[in-house]
Order: structure tokens, then sequence, then C-alpha cells
């Protein structure tokens, strides 16, 4: 059989790097703001006015909620149009290598894939 390693040290530098992602979801081509606790008066659903408040770290994430639910279409334009402007990172409904390959060719830094059965 095989015995499990237990000699992996956490050095690797891979390991030590450490990330501010900003992140928000999007619904209906605005940011879902059901999804902030509580939402101050005057917040804005724009998805670029949020985007470029949140651009401070370099990249972002955004989960698209309609294509995680079916709709792959209701926030495409938001999302090709950030990815036109900053680096992000995208997830919600990626169920096939073809959308997968889509958005990483439209310019997304990264797709997240949600196990699923």
């Amino acid at each position: 059989g095989v015995e499990a390693s237990h000699s992996y040290k956490r050095s690797h530098s891979a390991m030590n790097t450490k990330v501010v992602l900003p992140s928000f979801s999007i619904k209906g081509g605005k940011v879902d703001l059901s999804s902030v606790p509580s939402p101050a008066e005057g917040i804005t659903a724009d998805v670029m006015e949020v985007a470029e408040k949140l651009s401070y770290a370099g990249e972002m994430f955004v989960f698209d909620v309609d294509a995680e639910h079916g709709d792959t279409e209701a926030n495409k334009a938001a999302l090709e149009g950030l990815l036109d402007k900053m680096p992000v990172r995208i997830g919600g409904g990626f169920v096939t290598n073809e959308r997968v390959y889509d958005w990483l060719d439209k310019g997304a830094n990264q797709v997240e894939v949600a196990y699923r059965e």
C-alpha cells in the first residue's frame, strides 16, 4: 500500500501568499443587494460603480446569481463590461467545459466551478 507522507511543510511560497479579494453578486444586471447584510442608505446597485470602488485590490470575484439558477444571459453584458475594464474572477452556473472556456477566452482570470452531481 501507499503510505501518506507527513513531511509536507506549509512553507511553500504559494501557501504563504495572502490575497484580499473583494467580491459581490450580480442579479438582473445589477449588484444583488439582498446578499448585503445591512446595506447603507443610498448604496448603489450599479455593477461598474461598485467594481470601481472595489478595484483597490487589483482583482475581484463576481458571482452570477442568475447563471447559478440557469439563466446564463441575464448578466452577460455586465460581466463582459467588467472584463473589459479590470481583472475579474467569476463564478455561478459553470456546469459545462464550453461555458468555462468561453469566459476564460473573454478574459476572466479564473472561473469558479462548483461541484454538482
